[in-house]
């Protein structure tokens, strides 16, 4: 599970995609999801969701992975 170990989740955040502006989303996805630079860098990931609510935060999180230095992200979803 090498998006589990590189991606630190912050239990105290609730849920992103309720929130009622993008700023304000793109802000608690930011805070709840904070990846391990040192674990990811130069990995190539696979990140596995149950289901898309929101592209915009699929899309944040492959942009942080790229930003941690995984040099490919790809995304299965589920349904």
């Amino acid at each position: 599970m090498p998006f589990a170990q590189g991606l630190i989740k912050n239990a105290y955040v609730g849920r992103t995609f309720i929130q009622p502006t993008q700023t304000i989303r793109q802000l608690g996805l930011r805070l709840k999801l904070n990846p391990l630079s040192e674990v990811i860098a130069g990995k190539r990931l696979v990140v596995v969701d149950d289901s898309i609510v929101r592209s915009n935060t699929q899309r944040a999180i492959v942009r942080m992975l790229r930003e941690a230095g995984a040099p490919d992200v790809h995304g299965r979803i589920s349904s």
